[in-house]
């Protein structure tokens, strides 16, 4: 085999081993990105059924809440307690 054929295989295939890596790596941000992006999707969703629940249902509302709270480790408010301040609640300005 002619070294001159030789090297330009080797250098194409060097070639062909970075192409793949950065079009690896692009993919690999592409998924990082997508998956943020559902996430924060998942919790405006999340937060806007909680913000219509609280206006049509406090039992619902309530159970929702304190499912909430325990994902993040926090003691679950009782219905009593914000059936105290439904009101409240009902007709607050939204700040999110």
């Amino acid at each position: 085999m002619d070294p001159l054929v030789a090297l330009v295989a080797i250098v194409l295939l060097i070639i062909f081993i970075i192409a793949l890596g950065y079009t690896a790596s692009i993919h690999v941000g592409a998924n990082r990105r997508l998956r943020a992006a559902k996430e924060k999707l998942d919790y405006v969703k999340q937060m806007e059924n909680l913000a219509r629940l609280r206006h049509r249902d406090l039992d619902a509302f309530a159970k929702e809440l304190n499912i909430l709270r325990a994902k993040k480790h926090k003691h679950g408010i009782p219905t009593v307690t914000l059936e105290k301040i439904q009101f409240n609640l009902m007709y607050s300005i939204d700040e999110d």
